[in-house]
C-alpha cells in the first residue's frame, strides 16, 4: 500500500492527531483479519473488546465523559472511521451503528435513560441495534407500518424490521415505530426495546453479497411487549430524533467510504506502478494513468465533503444538505474506486488472493446504508430548492 498524506486542510488538535494515530494503531491490528472475517462471515469477540477498552473506546466514542465515553465530535469519529474501513468496512461500521444509537439516545433520552443505556454502551457491556427500516417501506421510512399501542404501563408492538444490522449479537434495539397508525411521520416514536423481551424475535438471516462479518436481520414483533419507560422523549417525535441523528452520522459513515476508496486506489496505483506489460509500466499508459489521478482527485473532493460537513455537525450549524451530499457522492465514489482498482488488476483482481472483490461486494452492499443515493439526492434537492 502506498504510504497516504497526512490530512492536510488544517491542523489538527493534539486531541484529534491523537485519535488518529489510534485509529491508524487499531486498523493495522485488524488488518491481518479482514479478509478472514469477511470469509467467516463474523468478527470476533477480540475485536468489539479491543473496540471497546482502552486505548480506543471506539464503541460510541461520542458519549459524553459523565456517562464514560470519550466525548468525542464527529470530526474525531470521521477520522477514526476513515482509517478502520482502510482495511475493514465492516469493522468500521461496528463503530458507526453503536455511534449512531447513542445518538438517538443522546438527542432524545432523559438524563436517567442516558446513564442506564449509555454508560454500559460505551464498555461495550451492552450493545444496541438501530431498527428504523421496517418491511416493504425501505427508503420511505415515514411509511413504515410497525404498531406501538399504550396498555397501561407498556406499549405493545406489532410488525417487522429488515435489514437490521448486528440483530444476533446486540443486546437492545433503538426501535422506531407508530403510536398512532394513521399519521405518517409525526406520529413515529422511539424505544429502547431490550433483545429478550416478550414477544421479539430475530427472524431469518438476510445474507448480502458483501459486508462479510456486518450481518442483517430480520426482528419479528408479535404483542411484543416494552416498558413505557423504555419511551425515548415524546410520543411523535421518533423520526425528528432518527434524522437528526441520521445526519450527523452520515458524515461519518462517507469517511468511512473514503477510507475504502482509498485503499481500493493504494493497490491500483501499486499494481500500476510494479507490473509491465509490452515493456512498459502500467502507469505509463495515459489510459491507466489519468483514471488514476481522476479518482485521486475525486478522494479528496470526497474527504472535504465529508470533514466539512462533520464539522458543522460539531459546530451546530445546519448540515443536512452537506451530510447527505458528503454520503451519496462517497457511497459511490466507493464503488467508482473498487471497480477500477478491479479493471487495473484485471483477472488478478477477480481473485480472493486480493482484497479487490472484496472491496467492491462491501461498497456495492453498503451505499445503501443509512439512506441510497437516491434519497440522498431528494434530501439535497429539498435543501437546495425548497
Amino acid at each position: 500500500m502506498l504510504e497516504r498524506p497526512r490530512w492536510r486542510l488544517a491542523e489538527l488538535t493534539p486531541q484529534q492527531e491523537e485519535i488518529q494515530k489510534l485509529a491508524i494503531q487499531l486498523a493495522q491490528e485488524i488488518a491481518p483479519i479482514a479478509a478472514q472475517v469477511d470469509a467467516r462471515d463474523e468478527i470476533p469477540h477480540e475485536v468489539w473488546q479491543k473496540l471497546s477498552q482502552p486505548p480506543y473506546q471506539f464503541i460510541a466514542p461520542c458519549v459524553p465523559p459523565q456517562y464514560g465515553g470519550r466525548g468525542l465530535g464527529m470530526f474525531e469519529l470521521a477520522l477514526i472511521m476513515e482509517e478502520l474501513a482502510y482495511y475493514s468496512f465492516p469493522i468500521a461500521t461496528c463503530v458507526e451503528v453503536t455511534s449512531l444509537t447513542s445518538l438517538v439516545v443522546l438527542n432524545s433520552g432523559s438524563e436517567e435513560q442516558k446513564r442506564r443505556f449509555l454508560s454500559p454502551l460505551v464498555r461495550g457491556e451492552f450493545l444496541m441495534g438501530f431498527a428504523l427500516t421496517d418491511e416493504g417501506s425501505g427508503s420511505d421510512a415515514a411509511g413504515m407500518k410497525t404498531q406501538a399501542i399504550k396498555t397501561g404501563d407498556d406499549y405493545v408492538l406489532k410488525g417487522r424490521k429488515r435489514l437490521i444490522s448486528m440483530a444476533e449479537i446486540v443486546d437492545a434495539f433503538v426501535l422506531f415505530a407508530k403510536t398512532d397508525p394513521t399519521k405518517r411521520q409525526r406520529s413515529i416514536s422511539a424505544f429502547v426495546v431490550p433483545k429478550a423481551s416478550p414477544g421479539l424475535r430475530i427472524g431469518r438471516r438476510q445474507k448480502c453479497i458483501g459486508m462479510g462479518g456486518h450481518q442483517t436481520w430480520e426482528l419479528l414483533l408479535d404483542d411484543c411487549h416494552v416498558a413505557a419507560e423504555n419511551l425515548l422523549g415524546n410520543e411523535g417525535e421518533g423520526f425528528r430524533y432518527a434524522l437528526k441523528s441520521l445526519d450527523d452520522s452520515r458524515c461519518t459513515l462517507a469517511a468511512g467510504y473514503v477510507g475504502l476508496a482509498r485503499a481500493a486506489f493504494d493497490i491500483a496505483s501499486a499494481f500500476a506502478l510494479e507490473r509491465a506489460s509490452f515493456e512498459r509500466r502500467l502507469v505509463d499508459n495515459q489510459a491507466v494513468a489519468f483514471p488514476l489521478v481522476e479518482l485521486a482527485t475525486e478522494i479528496e473532493a470526497a474527504r472535504l465533503l465529508a470533514y466539512k460537513a462533520a464539522w458543522l455537525a460539531d459546530h451546530k450549524v445546519r448540515h443536512k444538505k452537506e451530510a447527505s451530499m458528503s454520503k451519496y457522492f462517497a457511497a459511490e465514489l466507493a464503488v467508482k474506486a473498487s471497480l477500477l482498482a478491479l479493471s487495473v488488476l484485471g483477472g488478478e483482481g477477480t481473485t480472493t488472493d486480493q482484497p479487490v472483490e472484496r472491496y467492491l461486494r462491501d461498497a456495492v452492499t453498503f451505499q445503501f446504508a443509512q439512506g441510497s443515493p437516491q434519497v440522498q439526492r431528494l434530501v439535497v434537492a429539498h435543501e437546495l430548492f425548497d
